[in-house]
């Protein structure tokens, strides 16, 4: 079924229709074709981490040689396991030699209630480039 879904979602995308949503008895989430793409397919040029598991290949990751600085909320509910270990997993598979990462204590995906201190973690950083 999957392999159909992300077949359906080229041919949408193929037809014009990239930025209509996905069905709702195929895909649970309001995607549309071409964001479904960019989160299912591994073949997506766009496809930074194997979907929402994270347990496959990072291969277009593991290429990334520039800076890097990863900021996740503690409490982000959008993966199938613990934020930590996304942040030492990321930490293992980098080749950049100026990567950083850091969890923001009681944040979640969006960082909502948390925006000074993402900002002020991403200023720090970036001053450590100069």
């Amino acid at each position: 079924k999957f392999k159909k879904t992300i077949a359906m979602a080229h041919d949408m995308v193929q037809n014009g229709k990239a930025w209509e949503l996905m069905p709702r008895d195929l895909v649970r989430s309001l995607y549309t074709a071409q964001r479904f793409l960019s989160l299912a397919d591994q073949n997506s040029i766009e496809q930074m981490f194997p979907s929402r598991t994270f347990r496959g290949p990072l291969w277009k990751f593991s290429k990334i040689k520039l800076p890097m600085f990863v900021v996740m909320g503690e409490n982000d509910k959008y993966f199938d396991y613990s934020v930590l270990e996304h942040v030492k997993r990321l930490t293992t598979e980098t080749i950049s030699r100026r990567f950083a990462a850091k969890i923001i204590p009681e944040a979640g995906h969006s960082f909502e209630g948390k925006e000074e201190e993402l900002a002020r973690e991403i200023t720090e950083w970036i001053i450590t480039l100069a």
